[in-house]
């Protein structure tokens, strides 16, 4: 967590007021435990894949639930809500996209990139640019992992153009509600 302070005070225009420092560090350490809940969860969460194949088979189950039930001769309105749950499971599982060979991009680095540019930002109207080992790029990498954690270039870049998106969206929103009104 100092290191990140320290990132940041290297950025400082000038010395803030001790209600503001302290709500900084605050922000930070709550930052930093979010972004570890991020990854223990990154960690913890199957793929969708896994996912996929849990809920077919739950429905191959209910199916044969089903028949079971039939057979037993159980109300037919029971035996049509088994059916039914098969096949919501199974347009479930219809939304599930798996893709080969292609890495899940990370929450963790995506919330660390946005958090930092946020610190950054927050009590003054500067912003950071897009550099390699500069301000952001440090301060990210320290929310994600520490000093040995680094997020790439590219994730800032990424980030950066949908921030662009965002604003340019705010702005014609807010030039076409001046012009009607």
């Amino acid at each position: 967590m100092d290191n990140a302070i320290k990132v940041i005070e290297e950025c400082d225009l000038e010395p803030l007021a001790t209600d503001q420092r302290e709500y900084r560090e605050t922000d930070v350490r709550n930052t930093i435990f979010r972004i570890d809940g991020c990854k223990r969860y990154e960690k913890a969460k199957p793929s969708a894949a896994t996912e996929k194949a849990y809920f077919l088979e739950r429905a191959r189950k209910l199916r044969q639930a089903a028949t079971i039930l039939r057979d037993e001769q159980f109300s037919e309105e029971l035996i049509a809500g088994v059916f039914e749950e098969a096949a919501r499971l199974e347009q479930t599982t219809a939304t599930y996209v798996v893709q080969r060979h292609k890495p899940q991009p990370s929450w963790a680095k995506e919330f660390a990139v946005t958090e930092a540019w946020s610190l950054l930002t927050t009590f003054r109207n500067w912003r950071p640019g897009v550099t390699r080992g500069g301000h952001w790029q440090r301060l990210a990498s320290i929310l994600f992992g520490g000093r040995g954690a680094t997020i790439g270039i590219e994730n800032l870049q990424k980030k950066r153009v949908e921030m662009r998106a965002e604003a340019d969206r705010y702005w014609a929103k807010m030039l076409s509600d001046r012009s009607l009104g």
